[in-house]
């Protein structure tokens, strides 16, 4: 009799010991959880929508619309009078970038300047104390500091000298 209770209590043990793995296994891997909104993790079944204080707000878009007319060319006659009234047309400005002293020149004073998206620019190399702010043509234009002291130079009116 009492090796069959000791079966009977091995085989509990036994089943209790699965049950709480496999319990174990299923807190660990998050099976049957919903996501909690406002816990500060944008978790797996959360959006921007249905929780904006997790994962943040989502993107807008704004829609332009834009309309053109052409006026079109009219002539009036009259007894000595021709009038034209011309087309209206536009004209896009390219981007362009023009260099005086043709590029990263320190010792050289310059002047970049063009277009970028229609709009002029114009820039012009200065100093900070011994530093050289030295402007160069890119897609439109970049500068870089220079330190002119490491030439043992100064830096004078746009220029390391």
């Amino acid at each position: 009799m009492a090796k069959i209770k000791k079966r009977k209590n091995t085989s509990m043990t036994l089943i209790t010991i699965i049950l709480l793995m496999i319990i174990s296994l299923i807190l660990i891997a998050g099976i049957g959880t919903k996501p909690r909104c406002g816990n500060n993790e944008c978790e797996t079944g959360e959006t921007c929508t249905s929780c904006p204080q997790d994962c943040g707000s989502c993107p807008t878009t704004t829609t332009i619309k834009i309309t053109t007319t052409t006026v079109p060319t009219t002539t009036t006659l009259l007894p000595t009078t021709t009038t034209f009234l011309p087309n209206i047309t536009t004209t896009k400005i390219s981007d362009s970038c023009t260099d005086s002293d043709g590029g990263l020149k320190y010792y050289v004073k310059g002047t970049v300047s063009g277009y970028h998206l229609g709009a002029p620019f114009s820039k012009t190399d200065f100093c900070t104390g011994d530093t050289l702010t030295e402007y160069y043509c890119l897609t439109y234009y970049g500068d870089r500091n220079y330190n002119c002291a490491y030439a043992g130079k100064k830096c004078v009116d746009g220029a390391c000298v």
